[in-house]
């Protein structure tokens, strides 16, 4: 059986535009998430939509790249903020 090889396609993602070796999927907190190795052999996982294993958003595919965050996103970004305040931290600059 051939190597199966995942491109990470999320735009913020350090990774952006790589493609690593799949080993596995789990679900977690009810969602699928991809477990694939580094060239160094250490293993990672990450949202299998953050990567071109399953079919794009269309929302994504209708914005045209002119949308980087759908709404769960910027709930779910709005709710990292709170916390990041809660806990007394600031932002650079």
């Amino acid at each position: 059986m051939a190597d199966c090889l995942v491109r990470v396609i999320h735009p913020f993602h350090p990774d952006h535009d790589r493609e690593f070796l799949f080993l596995g999927s789990k679900g977690q907190a009810g969602k699928d998430r991809l477990v694939l190795q580094h060239e160094d052999g250490t293993s990672f996982t990450i949202p299998a939509t953050w990567t071109d294993s399953v079919a794009p958003d269309p929302y994504v595919v209708v914005g045209e790249g002119r949308v980087h965050l759908r709404i769960p996103e910027l709930a779910t970004l709005c709710e990292i903020v709170a916390e990041h305040r809660l806990e007394g931290g600031s932002c650079p600059g």
